[in-house]
């Protein structure tokens, strides 16, 4: 399997293909990283100047929670999930202090990267920092974004909660990669999350030009309800987690997930400077 390459903008605005940065906030057309299936990613060279956002890392973002370990580790439930099909990686724990958040955050990024997975931490901008993990999601009550920002610089990935249109644009404009919109199906995480339904969803999605994804409550049997929001994914917990079978589960949600969110916002290169091979072929996914 070739190296993986990472890709971003330095400070000076140059891009540069090197270890270190993910670029989320990809390049237009050729240029754009995409998941092609559980378990593949394909890069697909440089293209500077008009910059989107690659949708697809958010098809299947998996957000972690240990209430569901049942005596098993986290490294051994998030490679289940990364088995089958998952595209973006969130380690939140809010339980665990500073020093065994860092720890986890350095197992869990080695992990991810083995199977070509970005790993995001949420809220801790400095467990970030220190374990150089691929970036950060803030909620409305953390740090804020142009802060996070202004700490990581340009090539990490930061992604912000929006539960209405003017948190959505604001969000956007300090610098936001990406956006956490919910409670979809209310929250087992958070009682006292508002759902949020598929014309405010419309809403959100409109009114700015990064992706959007939709959390909480989300499982395999509700996922198709989202169709026609203008998401680009979906972040799952419990969905995944709670799972009795966690490689099924993310089969069928990613499986969903292609097919609700697989927006094609420009030409593919029919020949990519780079391209992986994929961890598992997709015929072990039909099922």
């Amino acid at each position: 399997m070739p190296p993986k390459e990472r890709t971003g903008f330095d400070a000076s605005g140059e891009y540069r293909t090197e270890p270190g940065a993910w670029n989320f906030r990809e390049m237009c057309g050729p240029g754009q990283r995409t998941r092609t299936g559980p378990g593949k990613m394909t890069g697909r060279g440089d293209c500077r100047g008009q910059m989107k956002t690659d949708r697809s890392l958010l098809w299947l973002y998996a957000v972690t929670d240990r209430t569901w370990l049942h005596g098993r580790t986290l490294e051994e439930v998030v490679e289940e999930a990364l088995q089958g099909g998952v595209t973006l990686v969130q380690l939140r724990e809010k339980e665990m202090d500073s020093e065994e958040l860092l720890q986890e955050a350095l197992r869990l990024k080695e992990l991810c990267h083995r199977y070509h997975v970005p790993l995001l931490i949420d809220d801790n901008v400095e467990v970030c920092v220190r374990a150089d993990a691929d970036g950060v999601h803030v909620g409305q009550s953390d740090m804020a974004v142009q802060k996070a920002r202004a700490i990581l610089g340009p090539s990490k990935i930061i992604g912000a909660t929006a539960h209405n249109v003017e948190e959505a644009v604001q969000a956007e404009k300090d610098g936001a990669d990406y956006l956490g919109s919910g409670a979809a199906f209310g929250s087992a995480t958070k009682k006292d999350a508002r759902p949020i339904d598929r014309s405010e969803y419309k809403r959100i999605t409109s009114s700015v030009h990064i992706p959007v994804c939709a959390i909480g409550g989300i499982t395999e049997d509700n996922i198709h309800l989202l169709e026609g929001s203008g998401l680009s994914g979906v972040a799952v917990i419990s969905g995944i987690f709670a799972s009795g079978n966690i490689g099924a589960s993310c089969r069928h949600l990613w499986k969903e997930s292609n097919r609700l969110f697989n927006h094609v916002d420009a030409a593919p290169d029919p020949a990519p400077q780079n391209s992986y091979e994929p961890i598992r072929k997709m015929e072990d996914f039909e099922s």
